[in-house]
């Protein structure tokens, strides 16, 4: 297991800021984690990080986290996750969230049964987050949540039986709307059995009875084959 932390005060201000850590694993069952978190205190106290982690193989975990406290912010960060093998049953996470702005994340997998899961939250703003699977059964989710607005969100799933979910909602701002947001999510490639949804608005709504507020927002699917579900 490789970890690296630079976090806290690295970056002085109580914060993590324009440090850069890279990960190499070859191998089997192997685990990454990045952390490049600031304590909650100052302001931009994730800010500018850059985090890559590369592993080749098989039954590889990967977890970067580029967030502070509920008293600061992400802001500017860039993580990428590539993981590549035959069998492939990857776990990708990167969390960019507390007051979200201007984040860039970014998994690749190849194999089977892998799992991405990229999290941009509380005032997501700008936010960049892209997953692309090349196999079967894999499934991948992008969470912009809580006051999203002008994100994009991308995945690209090759093969059968896969699952892509895109969740860009309000709740951080005055009328708990998502506003200005793009959604693809592109299964064209040999697929058959395939899963895409894409949710954009309000998230406050469902639970007050209010309209589902949605504005300027931008989603597409595309799907190719056999018994797929959008």
């Amino acid at each position: 297991m490789a970890t690296i932390n630079q976090s806290d005060f690295s970056g002085g201000n109580n914060a993590a800021a324009g440090n850069t850590a890279d990960v190499m694993q070859d191998g089997k069952k192997n685990k990454s984690i990045i952390n490049q978190l600031g304590d909650g205190v100052g302001t931009f106290v994730s800010y500018a990080n850059q985090a890559k982690t590369m592993q080749t193989g098989n039954l590889h975990e990967a977890y970067v986290n580029q967030v502070s406290g509920s008293m600061g912010a992400s802001d500017k960060n860039q993580a990428t996750v590539t993981q590549a093998g035959t069998t492939g049953k990857h776990t990708a996470y990167v969390g960019q969230s507390n007051l979200s702005e201007n984040n860039i994340a970014t998994v690749m997998q190849t194999g089977t049964s892998n799992f991405a899961d990229i999290r941009q939250g509380d005032n997501a703003k700008y936010g960049k987050a892209m997953v692309t699977q090349s196999g079967v059964t894999g499934y991948a989710l992008i969470e912009q949540q809580q006051g999203s607005s002008y994100a994009l969100a991308e995945i690209k799933q090759s093969g059968t039986n896969n699952d892509g979910r895109i969740i860009q909602e309000g709740g951080g701002d005055v009328n708990a709307s998502g506003v200005g947001n793009e959604a693809h999510i592109d299964q064209m490639t040999t697929g058959m059995g395939n899963v895409a949804q894409i949710h954009q608005g309000d998230f406050l709504g469902q639970f007050t009875g209010g309209p589902a507020l949605s504005n300027d927002n931008y989603a597409k699917i595309k799907q190719d084959g056999n018994t797929n579900t959008a």
